[in-house]
């Protein structure tokens, strides 16, 4: 994810305890990111169907 990539694509550190894992905040990020690019414009298409 762009979200937790450096300009190479590896992990940021502070994401990261070994540049291979996600850390609590990487995964903090990820969920915010992926909430906020699908899951919110699922739950507005549901609610509009409603």
């Amino acid at each position: 994810y762009a979200a937790t990539s450096d300009m190479e694509g590896g992990l940021l550190s502070w994401y990261s305890s070994d540049g291979a894992h996600l850390n609590m905040e990487g995964n903090r990020v990820v969920a915010a990111t992926i909430y906020a690019e699908v899951v919110d414009g699922i739950l507005d298409e549901f609610a509009q169907k409603r």
